[in-house]
Formats: structure tokens, sequence, C-alpha cells
């Protein structure tokens, strides 16, 4: 009997505690109406230039990858990544042995030339006279004593001395002499035309030892470094990787939709993670068709680096202002109220406040541009309590 009296009041206090829990419980409200109007605000235009936001990189400004104009053993690189060059400064070297050796070679030959020619050392070449080089010399002299020797026959036969025989014979040897006398002027002509050949040849060999010393085209920071000591390099081979860096170049792209408001000099602030302020610069280059993968206009600003603080290849946003007149809607950040993402502000109209859902848009440090919800001549709270 005990035991049916403990069971009755165990279901009786269950069924008590079950009421209690099915209750339903207040309405839960995110705000309630300020009990004071306090400050208000005017709602009106204000200036706020309209903008394209986008997204790019920073790039230098010239990029190359300087190589090999002759091939050779590397002697010494001067630079490694992160070296900052001026144009014409030394990045490598070749050894120089093989082409001293070819200049001494090319001297040789046109040293060689020019004395065959009767040219003594230091005389210039250019005003040598073809008829008193060596060769045409001695064939000349051979010319004027056949030719001697044919007048005289040709005297004794007109006085009815000599023979026939005779005078055929010298006009032989003068046609002899003839040939041989052309003959040494081709020479000459072939010795002229081989010294400059040589001439070439020998400022080939010294350009090609200038080559051997590779320098920077322009000023900036190695990138990369592919040679060292001791390897061999074909022509053309890479040595160092070059970049500009002073100034970069923003490149980004504007979407399709855009793409028509954008023009060259227009300005640009460019955010970069780890600088307090934006950096101002204007639209230096339009690409003049879109990329057809991205639909995408590409544009490039200039941004000057003298100090190297900036890296290439940094992600970068910016803003490209459109129309630095435009004028929008736009209220102090203090007036917006937010809960569970809708945005309110409290209008006064005819000393009462009512609350009024608003769609915002752009913001900075200060104000809020209103979208839609407000007009220009509304009056809402300047600082609503919740």
């Amino acid at each position: 009997m005990r035991q049916f009296m403990l069971a009755g009041r165990m279901t009786a206090l269950l069924l008590l505690l079950a009421g209690c829990s099915t209750q339903t419980p207040p309405p839960f409200t995110p705000s309630t109406a300020p009990t004071e109007i306090g400050s208000t605000v005017s709602v009106g235009l204000q200036s706020w230039p309209a903008v394209i936001e986008v997204q790019g990189s920073l790039y230098g400004d010239e990029q190359a990858v300087v190589g090999t104009k002759v091939a050779g053993l590397v002697e010494t690189v001067k630079v490694d990544i992160g070296s900052i060059v001026k144009q014409g400064d030394t990045l490598a070297t070749l050894e120089m042995e093989d082409f001293d050796l070819r200049i001494l070679h090319a001297e040789a030959q046109v040293e060689q030339s020019r004395a065959k020619l009767g040219l003594r050392p230091g005389e210039d070449d250019a005003k040598l006279d073809r008829l008193k080089a060596p060769p045409v010399r001695q064939e000349q002299t051979m010319y004027e004593n056949a030719k001697g020797k044919v007048d005289r026959e040709r005297a004794l036969r007109s006085q009815g001395a000599g023979t026939v025989e005779l005078l055929q014979d010298a006009e032989a040897m003068l046609r002899v002499a003839k040939a041989k006398l052309d003959s040494s002027l081709n020479f000459v002509e072939e010795q002229v035309a081989l010294l400059n050949l040589y001439k070439q040849e020998l400022a080939q060999a010294k350009q090609s030892r200038t080559d051997a010393t590779i320098r920077a085209p322009f000023d900036g920071v190695v990138q990369h470094r592919y040679a060292a000591s001791g390897v061999y390099m074909p022509i053309g081979a890479s040595v160092i990787s070059l970049v500009r860096t002073n100034p970069l170049r923003f490149r980004s792209g504007v979407p399709e939709r855009e793409a028509l408001r954008v023009a060259v000099g227009q300005s640009v602030k460019i955010d970069i993670k780890g600088l307090k302020d934006p950096i101002a610069a204007t639209i230096s280059r339009i690409a003049p068709a879109l990329e057809l993968n991205s639909r995408a206009l590409t544009i490039e600003a200039d941004i000057p680096n003298a100090d190297s603080k900036l890296r290439s290849g940094l992600f970068a946003q910016g803003e490209i202002i459109v129309d630095p007149a435009s004028q929008t809607i736009a209220v102090p950040l203090s007036t917006i109220t937010e809960f569970a993402g809708v945005e309110k502000v409290w209008k006064v109209e005819n000393n009462e406040v009512r609350e009024v859902r608003i769609r915002t848009g752009r913001r900075d440090k200060d104000r809020v541009e209103i979208v839609s919800g407000l007009k220009a001549g509304d009056v809402i709270l300047a600082e609503p309590r919740r």
C-alpha cells in the first residue's frame, strides 16, 4: 500500500514539472524606440566620388633575363638574389684567354695583309695608292721595259734593220708583261678586300671579348641567378634575371560592365597590406582590348618606389575614381543600428520616432552611403539608444 502511495506522488511531481516546462516564454524584442528624441541629423546629398573597385598585383616596370652573347666558361658571378645594380654594372664575366687569342690571331692576319700591300705600321690603308703597291710596281717596271723593247724594234724595222721575228717576239713579251701588270692590280684589290675582311674579324674578336663581360641593361634588382663559376655557357644561356622596381606597375582588370568608364589619367587609390595609407597614382596605360578569358580590361598605374620598400608581386586593391564630382546620400555611422543582418535608422516625423530599414553601400571612417530607405530632407536620430 505504501509503495502505491509513493508511486502516485512521483507521478504527480513529474506532471507538475512537465506543465511548468511547456509555458511559452515572453517575446524578445531586439530594440525599442528611444524614450526621447535627443539630437538629430538632417539627411542630404554629400560629395562622394564615384569609384570602381578593382584588385591586382604589383609588377616590375621592366623584367629581363640577361643572357650570354658569346659562349665560354664562367669566370665570376658578381651579383646574387636581391643585389641592387645600376645600368652598366658587371653581372658576370667569362674566361678571357680564348678571346685574347682570337684577337691576337686577327691582328696578325691584318698585319700580314698590310705588309703585302706595302703599308708601314700606322699608315692609313684608306690612302693606299694601288699603283705604288710592291707587286704592281714590279710588274709595272717589267711592262715598261717590254714596251721600250717593242718601240726599239719598230724603229729598227722602219729604218730597214732588224727582223720581223724580233719585233713579234718583243710584242709578245709586251702582252705578257701587260697581263702580269693587270694580274698584280687584281692581286692588290684582292689584298685590300682581305684586309677589310681581317679588320672586320678583328673588330668581331674585340666585340666578343667585350661581350664576355655581362652587364646590367638597366637599373634594377636581381631576381634570379642561373650561373656559377666554372660552368660552360652556350650562346644565349640565361645568367641573371633582372627586375626594375622603380617605378612599379599596379596592374588590374576592370570588369567588362565598367570598361567604358575608365580612361588614362584617372586617379587611383591603391591599398597594400602593411602600408598605413593608400598610395595615390594615376592610370598610365589601358589595354586596347579585353581579355577573352576573364572579360576584363587591363589597366596599369605607375607607383614610385625609390626606396625599394615595395616588392614586385604584392597583392593590392585599388579604387579608380571615375567621377570625382559625384554626390550621394550618406549618414554618420553612429546613426545606424543593426540586428541579425538588418540595418535601420530611427526617423523623426511629427515629433515621433519610428524605425526605418535601410540598405547601405560604401563606407569610410565616419559615414555610410545609403542606397535605399532614406531621401534628402529626412531627419534621423544622431545617436539612437537601444
